[in-house]
């Protein structure tokens, strides 16, 4: 029983993403709705809505990291536990785009 709970990815705030976005060993994967990715999102963010994570698997580099981002913080979290189970390496925005847009203004 132990372990059955274990947390496979990495929970980072604005400040520590925004430091590693652009490093060539991450990939930046926005999980929110394309309107909601039109009206605001980070250069060089890879839309993929969580909706379609599974039949998009194909195009996430499993030899980079990954960042996962949402509004929030709660899509991007579910992104992040998919991912780590299908063995990539990801770290999830903790408060997502709101927390990203107190950070750069």
């Amino acid at each position: 029983m132990i372990g059955i709970f274990k947390k496979n990815y990495v929970n980072i705030n604005a400040k520590e993403a925004l430091e590693l976005i652009g490093n060539e060993d991450y990939q930046l994967i926005d999980v929110r709705e394309a309107y909601e990715f039109e009206s605001n999102h980070i250069k060089g963010a890879k839309l993929i809505p969580l909706g379609d994570i599974t039949k998009r698997l194909h195009e996430i580099a499993l030899d980079k990291k990954v960042i996962l981002v949402c509004a929030s913080g709660g899509r991007s979290t579910s992104a992040a536990k998919y991912l780590s189970e299908k063995g990539y390496e990801t770290y999830n925005i903790l408060g997502g785009m709101m927390a990203v847009n107190y950070q750069t203004n």
